[in-house]
């Protein structure tokens, strides 16, 4: 990287913090033998005290964890454990199928295709008080047996009594935290281990040398050398070292907690086909090329494989995942073809940390990731006769759809959205960092029934 190019990313990098009000941003960039192409850290781990984030300060990583649960499926099917074509209901008897469809799959879950809408988060608090458990040094949560029963009786009953269904498994990408909170529990059943924790640990944390990596909620809150989490919500600040917050019952959706050193580890095991960079083999290559093969389409350019997005550049991969809660921002990225992998952490919720990890890459690799080749269209005259109503979703996001002329108007949570028509059915919001992408869903029997807004689908509530 010449000068020039490392102070462009470094000011776009300071604006989008600025913008999205980060407290601390820690990254860096390796090749795949490990050299250490780029590394910088911004802001403050703890902003009262005024201390800095280091390579080994401790951050949420959310859902970035599903790429671990996706990499555990994958060993244990290695191993003749599991197969990706089980059916769920054969490993988790209280997860019933609807009566007339096919049944779910691991694959299905894998990939977000299970059908089913948004579900709000079960959380891991509220479970334990209703057991009587609290979390502590000699009891951590992450391994309590009958909270984990009792997490994935939940769970796994809720969808099945979910009659609202969105579409037949394999058919529609819609994420769903639930069905990777299952496959969690799936990988604790085939493996034998008493919690995906443990598996987690022992398999991959402990191999590839991830020592400040943890599901556990309790250690990071008392390391000296963990980020406080901020968010800002409605113009209110709070600021805490509860890794509890909206933490879900079942830890393969978001429960890991890790540092830059460490997930150098992480990515350098992708980037050399399933050995740590130290040459211990963590997982087969047919495994790695399986987890990145492109499944379900999630908006224009973009495509979801096994705990892992994908975007192509000409004939260059970029493998992605993200991941947000309360105080939690974070993006893991790499390129087989441009063997480059980067991490991107923040202390902050609602962070564009995937802008910052794009922008570098483009940077590294000399490829232009912001082209973002979107054709003006106009909605068909079935969508701007039909489409009007209240979108909502589970989780608490509302979308109202009104017509407006020859157009819609577009309001999530209250907020009219500027949007241009990319196709008949679909639009983009296009922000200053990150673009939100929506498309109306619908069949012959149901009409327009839903609305694809980013990665959920809203079911129409009300038109």
């Amino acid at each position: 990287m010449n000068d020039s190019r490392i102070r462009d990313f470094e000011l776009f990098t300071e604006g989008l913090m600025e913008y999205s009000s980060s407290r601390c941003l820690a990254l860096r960039a390796v090749s795949k033998d490990g050299r250490i192409l780029y590394e910088n850290y911004y802001g403050y781990r703890d902003e009262d005290k005024r201390l800095r984030p280091d390579r080994d300060t401790i951050f949420g990583l959310a859902s970035v964890t599903k790429s671990f649960t996706a990499l555990s499926v994958m060993k244990l099917q290695e191993e003749g454990k599991l197969s990706v074509d089980d059916e769920i209901s054969s490993y988790v008897p209280c997860f019933r199928d609807p009566s007339g469809m096919p049944p779910v799959r691991i694959r299905h879950f894998l990939s977000h295709t299970g059908g089913f809408f948004p579900k709000s988060r079960i959380l891991t608090e509220n479970v334990a008080e209703s057991l009587g458990i609290k979390d502590s040094l000699e009891h951590e949560l992450i391994y309590d047996k009958a909270l984990l029963d009792e997490g994935l009786r939940l769970v796994a009953t809720r969808l099945s009594e979910d009659h609202s269904r969105l579409e037949t498994p394999g058919k529609l990408f819609s994420y769903c935290n639930d069905g990777f909170g299952i496959l969690s529990e799936i990988v604790r059943i085939a493996s034998g281990f008493d919690s995906f924790a443990g598996y987690v640990e022992k398999e991959i944390l402990e191999p590839l040398g991830m020592k400040r990596s943890t599901m556990s909620f309790i250690r990071p809150a008392l390391d000296s050398n963990a980020a406080v989490l901020y968010t800002e919500e409605n113009g209110t600040l709070t600021c805490d070292r509860n890794y509890l917050n909206d933490a879900f019952v079942l830890n393969g959706g978001g429960a890991m907690k890790s540092t830059i050193s460490d997930l150098t580890e992480y990515l350098l095991m992708y980037l050399n086909s399933g050995a740590s960079g130290k040459g211990i083999r963590i997982a087969g290559k047919s495994s790695i090329d399986e987890m990145m093969v492109p499944r379900i389409y999630v908006s224009p350019g973009i495509s979801y494989c096994y705990g892992l997005e994908e975007s192509t550049y000409g004939d260059v991969h970029y493998i992605e995942h993200g991941g947000s809660l309360p105080g939690v921002s974070s993006v893991i990225a790499f390129s087989p073809e441009r063997e480059i992998g980067i991490t991107v952490l923040s202390n902050t919720m609602g962070v564009p940390v995937s802008a910052v990890a794009r922008k570098l890459f483009s940077v590294l690799s000399g490829i232009d990731t912001d082209s973002k080749g979107y054709e003006k269209s106009s909605y068909s005259d079935y969508i701007l006769k039909n489409s009007e109503g209240i979108y909502h979703s589970d989780e608490g996001d509302t979308v109202e759809v009104r017509r407006n002329g020859d157009s819609l108007l577009i309001l999530r949570n209250g907020k009219q959205q500027d949007h241009m028509s990319i196709s008949p059915v679909s639009g983009i919001i296009e922000g200053r960092y990150t673009d939100t992408f929506f498309e109306f869903i619908s069949d012959d029997r149901r009409g327009i029934y839903a609305l694809r807004f980013g990665s959920r689908i809203f079911p129409r509530t009300r038109a």
